[in-house]
């Protein structure tokens, strides 16, 4: 069915990948949920969801929507539930502070192993074989024996470490490494199933000593994920090597919360941490396309929220205009950001708001909201050019330029908030085009194969010029539906292999128009 279920001190959520439905307790019905607290849930092969309480345990039918509760030989299982797991016959294990419980779902039979005469267990979980293994509160595991209907103990904890309240948590099959037993304080112990041999696993004991562990995940055959008090620590079975995930507060794409409790992966690959104060946390499969960049205030972090404009030069740097944090530039070698309008630098740019970016060979061309134009040198890292209104060499009736494009034969346009300029290269000025739509905001500009140059403007609609004419023609939709075009705010063009000209807009979705 694929869908994720959330045991919390406040019922039970089940979240289909869009919105969540709160299954919650009722007094007065017999068939809703035991208790609104959620200590264990596990999913039987007929894809009932078996729900653990402080009050005993209830199970909910999918196909009928409605919670049933064990009622077998006049044996009612009451009391902490602690964990529950199914095995490879089905059968449904139930640990309790009462004892373990097996519960036989086709002949509705229970056996029932008191902790006063076996042990207080505290987690149940099953190897790739299938057998049953149990942590237990004398700091010992055992092993289900289906033959003689009994278990078969190993001592994995000193009577000191006992006698500290070093406690059993999970336990892990990983295949040649054995399993994995996690204590809440002394770290992870190795157990030898054939030899019975105990051993430390972590090398490096002092680094676990002050580490409050409460789950464990076999995330690979070389990797598990270990839950804590302190994060996520990540550990290398075959390098030893270890990764901390913890909540950084300036990342929203951190983990919520540090203390970690539950560590599951879904059918997708996606794993799924639960914290204790921060909720669920959702980590996508690593084949994601993308690779995310945004301010966490590191140093080499990226540190504008706005991104306007990206290009790269011919030596492999990327260069971001922001809106609110100016020019930076990604350095290809180091993958570190360098903000160039507030770095300790020489280049000074005064303005916050960098909307268009041109590289033109060597230089940078900077288009700024609130002052004018810069050209930097790339090599140099010396800016050589400063066009503004306050100039009048430059040619510019404003100092807000949103856009720039380079034609194929050189040409360098740069739309502004009150229309479009050509540069002059001779007299390095630019010139207004009073004849294409004057005083209005252009937004974006692009050439496409035959040469005109095509302007988005901001609630003006799509222009289309013709260098050679020297003419310029506003597009209207099929029809001549004027008013629906006339007032589109565009903000990107395109043209595809079929020469079909796309254009997107703010508000109104896309569109194209076969050139």
């Amino acid at each position: 069915r694929g869908f994720m279920w959330f045991g919390t001190k406040e019922g039970l959520n089940r979240f289909d990948g869009f919105q969540f439905k709160v299954f919650l307790s009722n007094p007065a019905d017999s068939n809703s949920l035991r208790s609104n607290f959620i200590t264990a849930l596990n999913e039987d092969k007929d894809g009932w969801i078996w729900i653990g309480t402080p009050g005993g345990i209830c199970y909910y039918i999918p196909e009928s929507d409605c919670f049933g509760t064990i009622n077998a030989e006049n044996t009612v299982i009451m009391g902490m539930v602690v964990d529950i797991k199914t095995d490879n016959e089905n059968y449904i294990w139930i640990a309790t502070f009462q004892g373990i419980y097996r519960y036989n779902k086709k002949n509705n039979k229970i056996n029932f192993y008191p902790s006063f005469k076996f042990f207080r267990p505290l987690r149940i979980n099953l190897t790739t074989a299938g057998d049953v293994w149990i942590s237990a509160s004398d700091g010992s595991i055992y092993k289900y024996n289906a033959r003689t209907d009994d278990f078969s103990g190993y001592k994995i904890l000193t009577d000191k470490e006992i006698a500290s309240s070093v406690m059993l948590g999970n336990i892990l099959d990983a295949g040649s490494y054995g399993l994995l037993i996690s204590t809440n304080i002394a770290g992870i112990r190795q157990f030898d199933p054939n030899t019975g041999k105990v051993s430390d696993f972590f090398r490096d004991e002092y680094q676990w000593n002050n580490i409050l562990i409460r789950t464990t995940f076999l995330y690979s055959d070389e990797e598990i994920w270990i839950g804590t008090e302190s994060g996520v620590h990540i550990f290398n079975l075959k390098s030893g090597y270890v990764t901390n995930l913890q909540k950084v507060t300036t990342d929203p794409f951190s983990i919520s919360n540090n203390a970690v409790r539950t560590i599951l992966r879904d059918k997708e690959g996606g794993i799924w941490l639960g914290t204790f104060y921060g909720g669920m946390n959702y980590l996508p499969p690593q084949n994601k396309p993308f690779e995310k960049y945004y301010p966490t205030g590191l140093p080499g972090a990226l540190n504008g929220n706005v991104v306007r404009e990206i290009h790269a030069d011919q030596y492999g740097n990327i260069w971001i205009g922001t809106e609110d944090a100016g020019l930076i530039k990604l350095d290809h070698q180091t993958g570190l950001f360098y903000n160039i309008t507030e770095g300790s630098n020489n280049i000074k740019i005064e303005s916050r708001n960098v909307q268009g970016i041109l590289v033109d060979g060597n230089d940078l061309w900077i288009g700024t909201y609130d002052n004018g134009i810069y050209i930097l040198d790339i090599l140099r890292q010396a800016i050589t050019d400063h066009f503004q209104f306050s100039d009048k060499r430059s040619g510019l009736r404003t100092n807000t330029f949103i856009t720039f494009l380079k034609t194929t034969d050189g040409s360098i346009f740069a739309g502004s908030s009150s229309g479009l300029y050509q540069f002059d290269r001779k007299n390095s000025s630019f010139i207004f085009m009073d004849n294409l739509a004057p005083g209005y905001f252009i937004h974006c500009l692009y050439e496409d194969n035959i040469g005109n140059v095509w302007m988005g403007t901001y609630g003006r609609g799509l222009f289309k010029y013709n260098k050679s004419t020297g003419t310029v023609k506003k597009i209207l939709y099929e029809k001549g539906d004027y008013e629906n075009m006339d007032f589109e705010w565009i903000t990107s063009i395109f043209q595809d292999n079929s020469q079909r000209i796309w254009f997107t807009t703010e508000g109104n979705g896309f569109g194209y128009i076969d050139n």
